[in-house]
């Protein structure tokens, strides 16, 4: 035992204490990750973005990396996977009064729904309570290998499908199973994990299994998208290879809603 453990489970159960009245005082924001285009070399073009919570308490801003896991103990995360996905067909509506031209925006949502059979019917719900051309919305599932997952992942796809609405699988490559999962991948869109982008361009081993990785899933049909991209070389090499959308610091971190306006 150390007094930072002590020190951490307060900490831990203060925040799942306050989530409640956080949800009801909307003290959780919207912040928005541009993704880009690079398929000309030196032209990054702003073609989507991700929907990421952040914690505004008292003026200050609550580290994802303290509150997510409190969400996730609590159960809530549930509810603010719902809730930020209100708010970007709320923010779409905005710009298109404003008279910009909105890209798609992923919204994440966690596995567990994949168990509730009210999950696509709660989706749907919410795109046409607010009137939302569907397709500017992705929903962004975190990569899953568990049969009953992939059996209830195809079932949504399908409903989102006949929606309009796009699916991605998040995290793919952070995982063990990642090469069974590629045969039975159902979403239109991969997200290629950041902890398989931080090794290339050094030609080394992460370059032959990331180019093949990319290859096999541009033969199978699928969009594909690194993130967590920081360097010009990590660009350059999945350009080289096949792979022309990104989102990381090297095109832009994520920014408040009048910050991303700009990017569009």
């Amino acid at each position: 035992f150390e007094e930072s453990m002590m020190i951490h489970t307060l900490k831990m159960r203060q925040l799942e204490q306050n989530i409640p009245d956080a949800i009801k005082n909307r003290e959780f924001v919207v912040y928005y990750q541009p993704k880009a285009d690079i398929s000309e070399e030196g032209n990054y073009r702003t073609n989507g973005a991700e929907a990421l919570v952040r914690w505004v308490k008292d003026g200050e801003m609550i580290s994802p990396g303290e509150f997510i896991p409190a969400l996730e103990k609590s159960g809530l995360v549930s509810l603010i996977d719902y809730y930020v996905l209100e708010q970007v067909c709320v923010d779409i509506n905005k710009w298109i009064e404003m008279g910009l031209k909105p890209v798609k925006v992923s919204s994440n949502f966690s596995r567990r729904h994949l168990h509730d059979v009210m999950f696509a019917d709660k989706v749907e719900a919410i795109i046409k309570r607010y009137n939302v051309d569907s397709s500017l919305i992705e929903i962004e599932i975190t990569e899953s290998y568990e049969v009953e997952d992939m059996e209830a992942l195809k079932k949504f796809e399908q409903r989102m499908h006949l929606l309009g609405v796009e699916l991605s699988v998040d995290d793919f490559g952070s995982g063990f199973s990642s090469i069974r999962m590629i045969k039975n991948i159902v979403s239109d869109t991969i997200k290629l994990d950041k902890s398989i982008i931080d090794g290339i361009g050094n030609e080394g081993a992460d370059d032959i299994i990331v180019s093949h990785i990319i290859q096999m899933l541009n033969k199978l049909g699928k969009n594909i998208i690194a993130e967590g991209v920081e360097t010009k070389e990590q660009a350059n090499f999945l350009r080289a290879n096949g792979c022309n959308n990104i989102q990381g610091y090297l095109f832009a971190r994520p920014c408040a809603r009048d910050k991303f306006e700009s990017y569009m």
